[in-house]
């Protein structure tokens, strides 16, 4: 199970209110926050007791504005949470910011180890 926040007001198995925080499985986390009624918890712990999947960290990264996203990717050097972060970005369509995509294209280039 993954921890998640309700962004907007909307009914899950009963009424989730905005700001709401409340576990679901990892594919329900998924489809809600594509559906953008959602975000993961920053650090939120599934019932084995571990970390939460690191798809979390990469949706997360991109959950901000464009200055505070590119802010934040210049800190990150996990090539994966990068990749995440950049797989949510463009399943936004045609929403999704050029900036940040290019940003996270040469930061996942620069992260890469050398040949």
């Amino acid at each position: 199970m993954i921890k998640v926040k309700a962004i907007s007001s909307f009914e899950h198995n009963g009424r989730r209110d905005r700001g709401a925080e409340f576990d679901v499985t990892p594919q329900h986390a998924d489809l809600l926050a594509k559906r953008g009624l959602v975000k993961p918890v920053s650090g939120a712990v599934t019932d084995s007791g571990g970390r939460k999947d690191p798809a979390g960290a990469g949706a997360s990264l991109v959950d901000q504005n464009a200055a505070a996203t590119l802010a934040a990717i210049a800190k990150v050097s996990d090539a994966g949470v990068l990749t995440d972060a950049l797989s949510t970005e463009q399943a936004k369509g045609e929403k999704a910011r050029k900036s940040v995509v290019e940003a996270l294209t040469a930061a996942i280039a620069a992260a890469q180890p050398q040949a």
